[in-house]
């Protein structure tokens, strides 16, 4: 049956891939089942696979993701030729199970910046999230940057119990051209800030968030969090995820300034499904052809903001019957 579900779906992305550049504020279908999935007991994979980042490297697509054993979080590498049938290469970015990674390191977010890939991820210490940088000349040696976190908590602000360097941008030849949507908490509410920075290591936080939750009783009106950026035409879109005090769910907005953000008026775009009852979160997008497929993390058991037994789907962007102009479609 799931040989049967995986053929249809490298199908359904080969039309899309095939099709012209379809917008973004439209359909996106959510596909029946796992596509990386918990590792077996004992494995560092074993509890949940969560936060996946995919960069295509040499026609290869990598994915970057969160390896939970139950103690520790670690950083872990998948590929796959097609996005549906994934093989599993273990760890690329381990944990010391000390200091502000005493937890582990989780939440991959990975850019090129010339010949080098540099990854943003959080530490976790059992009670701060903080934001961290690695680099690797490939994909797979990964070496932390001495000066890490290069984000920090802060208290009395709106990240002081936690800071995870979410989405970056990198755009050469800006005055400065890192550019972060970072997720933040402090103990009362999940929101969204912005941050800038010149060399990519030293950042300037404004001092309000960029986006927060929706309104009471909506999908997303008790807390919001980034999961993924791209920029398509001189708009940013942004894919987060939203809770309404039971489930987290998907959703995308946009911005011409990473500052002031519109949502999409047919929110969620991804909800629950046969094998996410519980959730959908963090979101991840990669351009095929002229179009995006996502990954995101979804949780079958457990409840509340931190829901439990992970695994990793897929979703896409819904090829129509008859094309249809960006415009039309907007939000």
């Amino acid at each position: 049956m799931t040989s049967g579900l995986f053929e249809r779906a490298k199908a359904e992305l080969e039309e899309l891939k095939d099709a012209p550049p379809l917008p973004l504020l439209t359909s996106w279908t959510l596909f029946d089942v796992p596509v990386i999935t918990r590792g077996l007991p004992g494995e560092t994979d074993s509890h949940q696979v969560v936060d996946p980042h995919v960069v295509e490297i040499d026609g290869v697509y990598c994915c970057y993701y969160g390896m939970y054993d139950g103690s520790n979080f670690r950083i872990g590498l998948a590929k796959s030729k097609d996005l549906v049938e994934w093989n599993k290469h273990g760890v690329v970015l381990g944990t010391t199970r000390t200091g502000i990674e005493r937890v582990g390191v989780v939440t991959p977010y990975v850019i090129e910046v010339g010949d080098e890939y540099w990854m943003y991820y959080h530490a976790y210490d059992g009670e701060h999230d903080r934001g961290c940088l690695a680099m690797s000349p490939d994909e797979i040696s990964w070496t932390k940057c001495s000066g890490n976190p290069v984000i920090d908590v802060t208290p009395g602000t709106f990240y002081s119990r936690r800071i995870d360097p979410e989405v970056v941008f990198y755009e050469p030849g800006e005055e400065r051209p890192f550019r972060m949507v970072f997720g933040a908490y402090d103990d009362v509410e999940f929101r969204c800030g912005h941050a800038e920075s010149q060399d990519g290591k030293t950042w300037s936080i404004d001092p309000r968030p960029v986006f927060t939750r929706g309104a009471a009783g909506e999908w997303d009106g008790v807390h919001v969090y980034p999961g993924h950026g791209i920029k398509v035409a001189g708009i940013y879109y942004l894919f987060y995820q939203g809770f309404d005090g039971i489930n987290w769910r998907l959703g995308l907005a946009h911005s011409k300034d990473l500052r002031t953000w519109t949502r999409y008026v047919n929110n969620p775009i991804v909800g629950l499904g046969d094998w996410n009852t519980v959730s959908a979160e963090n979101p991840c997008l990669v351009k095929v052809g002229n179009n995006f497929v996502g990954l995101f993390c979804g949780a079958l058991a457990g409840s509340g903001i931190y829901p439990s037994s992970y695994d990793i789907g897929l979703f896409y962007q819904t090829v129509p019957s008859v094309y249809e102009s960006q415009d039309s479609l907007r939000g």
